[in-house]
């Protein structure tokens, strides 16, 4: 694998990621937070078996890409249903502390 791939394996992640962490927010708040929560999980899974299964650097980038994209539909649907859960005080501050570890 070329040097200049081996940057994109951990680059593409962090970029759709970050570039669709408000576009999975605004997706929980539509279409409900669990679904978004469980379709997020369901698509880091598969992309993380297809990311081991790869037998090119292509086919690992795009893979990495797509995990970048499910971890981004279930950071804030996760947080979202911590928020929701729990009422304020003492149990949500000990909830989110958890998460946040």
């Amino acid at each position: 694998m070329p040097v200049q791939d081996v940057q994109w394996i951990l680059s593409g992640y962090l970029l759709t990621f970050g570039g669709f962490m408000l576009v999975g927010g605004r997706s929980a708040d539509l279409s409900g937070r669990r679904r978004v929560l469980l379709a997020g999980t369901t698509l880091f899974a598969v992309s993380s078996f297809a990311a081991g299964l790869a037998q090119s650097s292509g086919a690992l980038i795009g893979a990495r890409l797509v995990q970048g994209l499910g971890a981004a539909m279930m950071l804030p649907a996760a947080l979202s249903v911590l928020a929701t859960t729990f009422e304020d005080g003492t149990d949500r501050r000990k909830a989110l502390g958890a998460w946040a570890r």
